[in-house]
């Protein structure tokens, strides 16, 4: 198993997972790429080495679950996860480790325990489906004719005469930034610390640095 950084940081799938514990453990490996260049001439790869991964469920997540079970409520995990860690995942919040990966809702499963089993049947008897993606599935043609298509709308237009005073350009700016659906036009962490929605708290801490 060889992955770069890059493959990492876009969710793969190929990972190790701890038996009875929520971990992940990438092996990282870098290959030589031509600069300006996405594309690689298909080099060796070089062993860089291990990256553990620890992302547990939020702290109130099982009791907010275990609530919503007791007053009856189905609940359903979807996650883009890999299988084993969506499964653990499940254990931990007291939900149930019944899952499935995403291709049994595409009716793409090898496994043929499930194989005749109609989605519907399935989706109601699972506690769960991993390695589920929006880009996916598609919407049934009547649900997509309910819902409809809509272009983009400006966040000037959900400016008015109440929160006008709270519309400070740097900050729809940065709200507009971190509400991209395409991770990759996200900014980092790093990125977002530089946006100038931020000065005023740099230039706070930098004169009281000065003084």
């Amino acid at each position: 198993m060889s992955l770069s950084m890059s493959s990492i940081l876009r969710g793969s799938e190929d990972c190790l997972i701890w038996k009875g514990e929520n971990h992940g453990i990438f092996e990282v490996a870098q290959q030589a790429v031509p600069e300006k260049n996405k594309d690689s001439p298909g080099g060796p790869w070089v062993f860089v080495g291990l990256l553990p991964l620890f992302d547990p469920p939020r702290h109130d997540s099982a009791e907010t679950i275990r609530r919503a079970l007791h007053l009856g409520v189905n609940v359903k995990m979807i996650t883009g996860d890999q299988l084993a860690i969506g499964k653990e995942t499940g254990r931990r919040l007291g939900m149930g480790t019944n899952m499935y990966p995403s291709s049994t809702l595409l009716g793409q499963s090898k496994d043929e325990t499930i194989a005749d089993i109609p989605v519907k049947e399935l989706i109601e008897k699972a506690d769960g489906f991993a390695g589920v993606f929006p880009v996916s599935f598609k919407l049934d043609p009547h649900l997509a004719a309910l819902v409809g298509r809509h272009s983009r709308k400006p966040w000037t237009k959900f400016i008015n005469a109440e929160n006008q005073r709270l519309a400070v350009p740097e900050e729809i700016d940065f709200l507009d930034k971190l509400l991209r659906y395409d991770h990759h036009e996200r900014p980092t962490a790093k990125e977002a610390m530089a946006h100038p929605y931020f000065y005023p708290v740099r230039n706070a801490e930098s004169s009281k640095t000065r003084a």
